[in-house]
């Protein structure tokens, strides 16, 4: 039998020919109740009554997980010397204006980090809030545990190393312009030196 939604419903659907009393009021009553118990969120055991028994098992609990937190930040902090400070290089496709192929992101640092140092990272560790897009050195932090930080330089580099711009091209030709002057000057004044002494003749 369906649940009525709303008591108009039962008032309705309760109706038995034959009188008001008797089965009828009976029945009514339950379908009522039906409709009281439907409108009612199902217990889940989400939460539990805050007795001396739960008290003391959620106690428990919490001292137990804070010895655990505590062994891993202690094993972490040993860890500490490998990663602080460490450089890591990471080669990349670039396009013209030095552009980016895709990106770096938190697992291409992971595996080049745990590749570095030989300590097992996962991605979720590198606290990375977007992929890095641009060439250069960037200073990323690593999670060790929640309480152990650690930060790294991450510098992104075109496969082969960067190519040289046409400024730093033109350097060197601009220093050898002065210095094949300085070597034609004194074939000049020879020059100018002969065509003086033939005139005087």
């Amino acid at each position: 039998m369906a649940i009525p939604q709303s008591p108009e419903e039962f008032s309705h659907e309760s109706r038995i020919p034959g009188g008001s009393g008797g089965h009828g009021a009976h029945r009514r009553r339950q379908e009522r109740l039906r409709w009281v118990r439907a409108q009612l969120p199902l217990p889940r055991k989400l939460a539990a009554p805050a007795t001396e028994h739960y008290i003391t098992i959620a106690g428990a609990k919490a001292t137990k997980e804070a010895r655990r937190q505590s062994k891993l930040d202690e094993d972490a902090q040993k860890l500490v010397p490998q990663v602080e400070g460490k450089e890591i290089t990471i080669e990349v496709r670039v396009g013209d204006q030095e552009k980016l192929f895709g990106s770096v992101t938190a697992r291409d640092i992971a595996e080049q980090l745990a590749a570095a140092t030989k300590i097992d990272l996962e991605h979720r560790q590198i606290d990375l809030k977007q992929p890095i897009r641009e060439l250069g050195a960037h200073p990323v932090k690593v999670k060790l545990t929640r309480n152990v930080v650690a930060t790294v330089t991450v510098n992104v580099e075109p496969i082969g190393g960067r190519a040289e711009t046409p400024a730093a091209e033109a350097a060197p030709a601009a220093e050898e312009a002065p210095e094949a002057e300085a070597e034609e000057t004194p074939v000049a004044e020879e020059t100018s030196g002969a065509e003086a002494e033939a005139e005087a003749e």
